[in-house]
């Protein structure tokens, strides 16, 4: 398998600026921003924050409510994922999921602190770490890219939580734990800004409403 090929921000916004005709202003601005936080992850050296970053250049980049209302925030996010998975045309998830990184993602992947049953202290939290286990297994096994893709980004967004939020016993997720997760979705998010840049007519909702809207107009 080729080596993950290197996502630039100065590439990034060129192609953004070049298709800004192609897409709503809405949407245009939002990718902008969510490079801009990519950019502000990339230059912080605190883990902790640096994750936070991470997660808000993500976010920008799909949180836009117009053809998906209806959905809850876990439906949208899968459905995300699915657009991503579909759209990677240089198979860069695939090259992260088994590149140099490979350790650091099954082990978050399995790690029982990036469960939120754990964090919770509910019970039954060690058999849905036993269930995920095998289903990785049988992912990593069928080459199932969105399958590890969604278990990998449900862990990476629970520890992102504790992170910020903390649990009811105040307790936190461990240095080299922040680091991992950083060091993944700092991979992670590069390529989904490319992904959706290089296929915005998929993901940009707001010019997809307004296009329905108009078919709407043309035959009241």
């Amino acid at each position: 398998m080729e080596r993950l090929q290197t996502v630039d921000l100065a590439s990034l916004k060129e192609t953004l600026n070049s298709n800004r005709h192609d897409i709503s202003s809405e949407f245009h601005l939002r990718l902008h921003r969510s490079i801009s936080w990519l950019k502000k992850a990339q230059n912080c050296e605190f883990a902790g924050n640096r994750l936070v970053y991470l997660w808000l250049s993500l976010n920008a980049a799909y949180s836009y409510d117009f053809g998906s209302r209806g959905l809850t925030e876990t439906d949208r996010f899968s459905q995300f994922i699915d657009k991503l998975v579909v759209g990677d045309k240089r198979k860069n998830l695939d090259q992260i999921l088994s590149g140099d990184s490979i350790s650091e993602i099954r082990n978050l992947l399995v790690n029982p602190v990036g469960y939120q049953e754990y964090w919770d202290s509910k019970d039954g939290w060690q058999l849905k770490v036993e269930g995920t286990i095998r289903i990785v297994q049988n992912a990593e096994a069928n080459k199932d890219t969105l399958t590890l893709i969604s278990l990998l980004m449900s862990r990476l967004y629970t520890l992102r939580n504790i992170n910020v939020h903390g649990n009811k016993d105040n307790q936190i997720v461990n240095d080299e734990l922040l680091k991992s997760s950083c060091s993944v979705l700092g991979q992670l998010v590069p390529v989904a800004l490319e992904i959706i840049i290089c296929n915005t007519s998929v993901f940009d909702e707001a010019e997809a409403s307004n296009e329905q809207r108009n078919v709407f107009t043309l035959h009241r």
